[in-house]
């Protein structure tokens, strides 16, 4: 399958120096880092899915740290002028729950996941794998493993790219449904913090005669 990569391969061609030299930076991190303590992010996402059906939207995310685990959260709904506000649980990897609906915290659990997988120091050629969640219809994720590459390092600005497959099942309507996923993403950092994520999927529904492949890009911009 081709992967449609060109608005996350676009943005990293963007964000890319060509540095080789070790990042002396701190561990990567995403999100507030204590009670009180805020990060704000806009997320874009545009997308096609069953029969061809368009999803679009800009929403700004804020999230405020709490004692212990918690995280308050505010998405401002652009395309609509709503707001959600919620507290949600930071886990162990960084991700955060509830991510449902996915399109609140499904791009920052991605970053999430990539952070806590990469461990400094970090040269050009520097690979780890990590698994990126995938939202289903029925709500829940699938993780689906990348193989991530440190592409630039520009003094401490890391530049990382990551790409993988995997396949699964779903049950509809009574019936076990073979699916087929791609991601493809890069992601920039700078003195460890998070900077940009943008990322593709492809989603191959294995159907008989209705398969369909549904494609959607998001981007994650820190404020």
């Amino acid at each position: 399958m081709t992967i449609r990569t060109s608005i996350a391969l676009a943005v990293l061609a963007a964000l890319a120096s060509t540095g080789t030299v070790l990042a002396a930076a701190p561990p990567l991190s995403i999100g507030p880092a204590g009670p009180d303590v805020v990060a704000a992010y806009h997320l874009r996402f545009a997308g096609t899915f069953w029969n061809g059906a368009a999803k679009k939207y800009d929403h700004d995310i804020t999230l405020t740290g709490t004692a212990g685990t918690g995280v308050r959260a505010v998405v401002d709904k652009g395309e609509t002028q709503q707001r959600v506000e919620y507290t949600a649980t930071r886990n162990a990897d960084g991700t955060l729950d509830p991510s449902n609906p996915a399109e609140q915290l499904g791009a920052y659990n991605t970053a999430a996941r990539l952070v806590s997988a990469a461990v400094p120091p970090f040269a050009v050629g520097t690979q780890f794998d990590a698994k990126i969640p995938v939202p289903l219809i029925d709500g829940s994720n699938v993780d689906v493993p990348v193989r991530a590459h440190v592409v630039s390092i520009g003094g401490d600005r890391v530049v990382i790219q990551a790409t993988g497959t995997r396949g699964a099942t779903m049950t509809y309507n009574g019936f076990t449904v073979p699916l087929e996923f791609t991601v493809a993403l890069a992601s920039s950092f700078g003195g460890g913090k998070f900077e940009r994520l943008d990322y593709t999927v492809d989603e191959i529904v294995h159907a008989g005669p209705q398969t369909q492949t549904m494609h959607w890009t998001a981007s994650l911009e820190a404020r």
